[in-house]
């Protein structure tokens, strides 16, 4: 039980990078965000280590959201998404913490 409130509550740790929009994400084992958007942003994500995989959503009014489209990134792949892409949420799927670096712009 308290691994899955950890995925619910705190799926990763943010560090900002000084001067700059740049993050880390350290994501907890087998965690995953919610469903969510960058808005007025451009988001770039690279896998500093592990495994993500990040889901592509597009809402259904309110009545909630399907999926578009699913990719799997491996160490040193990246992927990018803006809201006319879609949202998305992403998900380690190692039992270890994976990194990652993101960009917003």
């Amino acid at each position: 039980m308290k691994m899955f409130k950890h995925m619910i509550d705190k799926p990763y740790k943010k560090f900002k990078l000084p001067f700059m929009n740049l993050y880390i994400f350290q994501w907890a084992p087998l965690s995953s965000s919610r469903i969510h958007s960058h808005p007025n942003v451009n988001c770039n994500l690279f896998v500093l280590k592990g495994e993500l995989q990040e889901n592509i959503y597009q809402q259904l009014n309110e009545n909630g959201y399907y999926m578009t489209n699913s990719k799997t990134l491996e160490k040193h792949q990246s992927s990018f998404i803006r809201d006319d892409i879609g949202e998305h949420s992403i998900k380690n799927l190692s039992d270890k913490y994976s990194w990652s670096l993101h960009y917003y712009s």
